[in-house]
């Protein structure tokens, strides 16, 4: 079978991504074929490539009124949408420049039962209102004549219960509009899209655990009982906390720590220096770098699904229910903080319990990077190495980018095809089967050839 015959069969079958590879080589191997341009046109991950197809099409076959057709339309920006991108097994399973192809509907061709829907919406909610409305005059006017309460009360009453008739057909407007047809069928259309991200943010939440694993020396456990006669509060012994990421010292080493911050967590948090702890804190500054990348591309790519959906999404939920409209989506959530960061403690306790100290030493980004280049210093690398290695800094990590012309070097998509694509840093020969860290053996991959690669070599 050959390569489109195998890309075909790949893309009917749900396997995108291996419908994409077959394809690619096939129109690499008979660039003149009008079908292969047809397929690969379906499986295209924006409209640049989409737009680069149709071009091979029609220069191929200028009579090909379909491929004309749909050119045109991804050239007029008006007419440019997102549901792009579905599901291949809710698609036609058709070459879409056949002329034999059907056209897919897409939300903006429903705007119409959209506007109708919003009518019903609207009125469901001005008929709660009146009727609220109606019924706190009523309430107003029955009690105001017995003089039980006073008339900036009753004022005061009325405009609570518009407050509240506001806020519950509001609620009643988002609870039958996220159950809507139309709404699922946006949904639907940007399936692919939400599957994209969130399989983006697994892969971040994924990285974030892929730290090194260093802790204080292990001195055993045990249990203190205060006897005194006296009843000492000892108020800093609360404080006190015994874990692996803290070391219980005296005051004058968390002095010491304070000005020598490297040096005293490697003496107490068992750090060796050789070349083995360099190429763990690289790997996992070269992971966290990518995290922090991650999430700021990945509130980008959410950002532009939701910006070309809006104007098929009422102004009202955009703007007052917008997180609540991210969910109901399919979106998972994005976790911004900044506490996948380990914190190193040194701790002091006075025996009386009247005073304490505490250093806190993270290994941030920056951090990170002063400490690689802290034990390079302190390392001695055997003569064959020392030459050839290089250390994994941000400076390097945007170098191999730039001589990879931010493309990945496995399945050829690079950041001119998709803006916010994650791109990674990945050893050719991994460090577990001997690579080292040099320009020769980095390479740039996207995250998902990355996650996919392993330990393997490609």
């Amino acid at each position: 079978m050959g390569n489109l015959q195998s890309g075909i069969a790949a893309y009917k079958s749900g396997k995108r991504e291996n419908a994409r590879k077959y394809l690619i080589a096939a129109v690499k191997e008979n660039p003149k074929d009008e079908n292969a341009w047809g397929w690969l046109y379906q499986v295209a991950n924006n409209d640049n490539e989409r737009i680069e197809c149709l071009k091979k099409a029609t220069a191929i076959n200028p009579n090909n009124e379909k491929a004309i057709q749909l050119l045109n339309k991804l050239l007029t920006p008006s007419l440019t949408s997102i549901p792009t991108m579905t599901n291949p097994q809710q698609q036609e399973q058709v070459n879409p420049l056949s002329s034999s192809s059907k056209k897919v509907n897409s939300p903006s061709i429903a705007a119409g039962k959209n506007n109708r829907k919003t009518l019903t919406y609207s009125i469901a909610i001005i008929a709660s209102l009146c009727l609220i409305c109606l019924i706190a005059a009523i309430t107003i006017n029955a009690i105001t004549p017995s003089q039980s309460i006073t008339p900036i009360a009753s004022q005061i009453a009325f405009f609570i219960l518009i407050g509240l008739g506001i806020y519950i057909g509001y609620q009643m407007y988002i609870y039958f509009y996220f159950r809507s047809k139309y709404f699922e069928s946006i949904k639907d259309s940007i399936k692919e899209h939400t599957k994209n991200c969130n399989e983006l943010n697994n892969h971040i939440e994924e990285l974030k655990l892929r730290h090194s694993d260093i802790k204080s020396h292990d001195y055993g456990d045990g249990r203190l009982y205060d006897s005194s006669n006296y009843k000492f509060k000892r108020r800093e012994w609360g404080k006190s906390i015994k874990n692996n990421r803290v070391h219980n010292c005296s005051a004058s080493v968390c002095k010491n720590a304070r000005d020598q911050p490297f040096k005293y967590l490697c003496k107490y948090f068992d750090i060796k220096i050789d070349e083995n702890s360099l190429s763990n804190f690289e790997s996992v500054l070269n992971d966290f770098s990518a995290v922090e990348q991650g999430k700021i591309l990945l509130q980008n790519e959410r950002a532009a699904i939701l910006n070309n959906i809006k104007k098929d999404i009422p102004p009202l939920i955009m703007y007052f229910s917008k997180e609540k409209l991210i969910d109901k989506l399919g979106f998972d959530h994005i976790d911004f903080s900044n506490l996948y960061f380990h914190v190193y403690t040194f701790q002091y306790v006075s025996a009386g319990g009247n005073s304490s100290i505490k250093f806190d030493i993270q290994l941030n980004i920056e951090n990170l990077e002063k400490f690689i280049k802290y034990l390079n210093e302190l390392i001695k690398f055997q003569k064959s190495i020392a030459g050839q290695r290089a250390l994994m800094t941000l400076v390097l990590r945007e170098l191999i980018k730039s001589r990879d012309d931010y493309t990945c070097q496995y399945c050829g998509v690079s950041v001119k095809d998709e803006k916010n694509l994650l791109l990674e840093i990945d050893h050719i020969i991994p460090l577990s089967k001997g690579g080292i860290t040099s320009e020769s053996n980095l390479q740039t991959l996207c995250w998902k050839c990355n996650r996919s690669k392993g330990t393997k070599i490609l």
